[in-house]
């Protein structure tokens, strides 16, 4: 059992199914992608995606950050992804929250 003050994000989550080496660099502060043309047009699709939503970039104990939620009688998460290639790792993201 993990210590009670060992802390995940979302994206570390998702980085365990995608790739270990990506997590450890993420977990470590390496930033190894900020340069990426993929990375530059996932950004992109995170801001013009869904603007109307008015619970948008919802922050919750400063490591979970949620797109977006709906509230039609329930509660709905939603993360915005460039596609579903890596959907395994999306859904235990999603799982976590």
């Amino acid at each position: 059992m993990l210590p009670q003050d060992v802390i995940f994000t979302g994206t570390q989550i998702n980085y365990y199914f995608v790739c270990k080496t990506k997590l450890w660099f993420f977990s470590h502060f390496i930033a190894m992608e900020s340069k990426s043309d993929v990375v530059k047009i996932g950004k992109i699709i995170h801001e013009t995606s869904y603007v109307r939503k008015s619970d948008r970039g919802v922050i919750i104990d400063d490591r979970i950050g949620i797109d977006f939620i709906e509230r039609n009688g329930k509660i709905i998460i939603h993360e915005i992804k460039k596609s579903n290639r890596l959907e395994k790792a999306h859904r235990y993201q999603l799982y976590y929250y």
